[in-house]
Order: C-alpha cells, then sequence, then structure tokens
C-alpha cells in the first residue's frame, strides 16, 4: 500500500448514506500543495495512522460528532502526536469546544478553501507562519481570530473550485461507480452534486445556510456560481462516463433569474438523469425547458414556497399543471410531492391542498 503524510478521513456519521462526505470536500482538497489519501472510518488500521503526519475530518452536520470522537481516539491510541484538523458547519458553530472535547488539534471556522491549504503548508514546515492562518482555534486557547483578517469566500474563488475530482479518495469512488452503475434512479443525496451558490438566498430562521446566519458565521452574503462555470460543470459530469445521474439540492431555477438558468444549463440535451428540488413553484414555461435538457430522474415539487419550510402554499391548481406536465410531456421523469407532515396536521389549507395536488395527479408523496 502506498502512505500519505496527510489523510482525510470520514468519519462515522449516520445518513442516509453514511459516506456521502460533505459536497465541497474535493474542492478543498485540491488546493492543498501536497499529496491526500481520502479513507472512510472502516478503512482505517494501524499501518495507516502511524504513516500519518496529518489527519483531516470533517465535522459538519452535528450528527458526525459522535463518529468524530470515536475517530479521534483511534488516531490518538495509535499515533499520539498525529495532528487532527476538523472543519464544517459544527466544527464552525462550535469551535473551541470541538478542540477542548474532541481532542482535536485546530479548527478552522467557516470558509476553508484558503485556510486549509495555508495551515496544512505551516504544518508541513515545522508550524512556520502558523498565526497567519485565518479563521483558525487550537489547542491551550490559540486563535487568529482577532490577529489575523478572517477570510470570506468570494465569488472567484468558489468559481475556481473543483468539485468532481474524487481520484484522492479510491474507496469512495469505487462505492460511487457501483451506485451509478446499479441504479437505474437518482438516489436522493449521492455524489455528484451540482452547487449553484453557497449559502442560500431564501431567509429561513432555523437554517445555517439562510442569509442572515451565513453573515454570522461566515462573515459574508449568500455567494453565486458564474453560470458559465456551472455549464462547465455540467460538461465535466457529462464527460466522465461512469456519472449516470446528479443531484441538486439547491434551486437555480426558481431562485435565479431566467438569462442565469439559459447560460448555465446545458446547451444539448444531456445524457444525465437528475434528481432535483424546486424551492417554490417554477412557472410552466421554466419547468419545460429544464425537464427538456436531461434524460428523466425524479422532480420535487414544494407544496409551499419555501422548500417545506413554511405554511405559504403553492397554488395548488399551479401545482397541478406542473405535474401534469411532466406525467404528460415527459414520463422519463418521476414527479414527486414533498409536505410537511407538521403543517398537514396543524394547517387545515395546507392539508387540503396535498390532497387536491393527489387526487387530480394521483403523483408520488413524500413527506
Amino acid at each position: 500500500m502506498n502512505y500519505t503524510e496527510i489523510i482525510y478521513v470520514h468519519p462515522k456519521t449516520p445518513m442516509t448514506y453514511p459516506r456521502n462526505i460533505p459536497i465541497s470536500i474535493p474542492a478543498l482538497i485540491k488546493r492543498i500543495p501536497f499529496p491526500v489519501r481520502g479513507y472512510c472510518y472502516s478503512e482505517l488500521n494501524a499501518d495507516i495512522i502511524r504513516n500519518t503526519k496529518i489527519c483531516i475530518i470533517d465535522i459538519h452536520w452535528f450528527f458526525s460528532l459522535q463518529g468524530a470522537k470515536t475517530l479521534v481516539k483511534q488516531l490518538r491510541a495509535i499515533k499520539k502526536d498525529i495532528v487532527v484538523i476538523s472543519g464544517g458547519i459544527t466544527s464552525t458553530e462550535y469551535p473551541q469546544k470541538i478542540v477542548d472535547e474532541l481532542d482535536i488539534d485546530y479548527v478552522i471556522r467557516g470558509d476553508g478553501e484558503i485556510p486549509l491549504p495555508m495551515l496544512v503548508n505551516a504544518l508541513m514546515n515545522s508550524n512556520k507562519n502558523l498565526e497567519l492562518v485565518p479563521n483558525l482555534f487550537g489547542k491551550d486557547g490559540f486563535s487568529t481570530l482577532f490577529k489575523v483578517k478572517p477570510y470570506s469566500l468570494n465569488r472567484k474563488d468558489f468559481n475556481e473550485n473543483e468539485f468532481f475530482d474524487i481520484d484522492f479518495f479510491p474507496f469512495m469512488k469505487q462505492e460511487l461507480q457501483k451506485m451509478h452503475r446499479n441504479n437505474p434512479g437518482c438516489p436522493p443525496f449521492v455524489y455528484p452534486f451540482i452547487l449553484p451558490f453557497r449559502g442560500c438566498p431564501i431567509e429561513c430562521d432555523f437554517c445555517a445556510g439562510a442569509p442572515n446566519e451565513q453573515g454570522k458565521i461566515f462573515n459574508r452574503k449568500v455567494i453565486y456560481r458564474q453560470s458559465a462555470v456551472l455549464r462547465n460543470d455540467f460538461a465535466i459530469l457529462e464527460g466522465q462516463p461512469w456519472i449516470k445521474f446528479y443531484n441538486c439540492l439547491l434551486d437555480f431555477v426558481t431562485l435565479m433569474n431566467d438569462n442565469y438558468v439559459t447560460e448555465a444549463l446545458p446547451i444539448n440535451k444531456s445524457r444525465l438523469k437528475v434528481q432535483y428540488e424546486f424551492t417554490k413553484a417554477p412557472s410552466l414555461e421554466s419547468l419545460d425547458y429544464f425537464l427538456g435538457k436531461f434524460s428523466g430522474g425524479m422532480i420535487h415539487f414544494s407544496v409551499d414556497q419555501m422548500h417545506l419550510t413554511s405554511e405559504r402554499i403553492n397554488n395548488p391548481d399551479l401545482m397541478v399543471s406542473l405535474i401534469k406536465l411532466t406525467q404528460s410531456k415527459y414520463p422519463e421523469y418521476m414527479p414527486i410531492l414533498d409536505f410537511s407532515s407538521v403543517y398537514a396536521h396543524s394547517n387545515k389549507e395546507y392539508n387540503q391542498a396535498i390532497k387536491y395536488i393527489i387526487k387530480h395527479t394521483n403523483c408520488y408523496l413524500y413527506d
């Protein structure tokens, strides 16, 4: 086995697909000026750990915490002086607690595009210029928070991110190739993801992606990927034959203007299938245009106007028209009506809208 001094390890995370890494990890790894090898927690062994100098882990979702704690204990038991770095939303929200309670050496708070490669470079050069790395928290009260200008992602860096090279993580790539080969449909929350923006323009009061929270956590507004860059992302995926579908959880069709959508989508019809979630109801024209660009998949329509986070329902007749257009003109797609059971139980009008749409379309229903 070939070993590297720097590894990225995805901790045990109880998700729908537990080996799904945060969307930006491939882009961040690509920026590190040293070889990095990716591992799933289940792949690790003593030889790998002994040959490692730096271990990067994600604590992005809060339910990664237990897996991260177990992982760090495993690393320390075999090599006490291994340097452990973490990042992600949960790490960003509680950097000092992550350092103190999980025995992690350094936490990068916020956007990591520039801080992560700077930190790795400093550590690989005997901690040279460590105090110049922005967004950094460490043991024994170490922090550059008030000493270095914080880094926030800008549009230039976002456009330069490369999200689709996962060769650094052979096991993950092998697993994903099996999923793409064996799944005729589009499993949700599975690589690759199209990422039109970081954060979200919708102001939901409990979401870290909302503009207000993005300002608190990342010291910036929502960042949009240039439409031409998004189109190039589609071209990259089109050029990898093993990729059969893509996921898009951030809806640029209804949240961006028509010019952006036209300039971002592929010029010619793609061979790819798509799993796409509309935040609010698209127009009939924009839905027709979008569906004509791909070869089928699963299309999620939200009952409400804010991606299942509000009781402001879309016009039920419009929803029926959208779903019927999909069913009649594009039978290669599976239309799905997404709803929140919380609102369905508490709001009579919301509940009636669901029943009305299902009665007139007989489409799939997803809570």
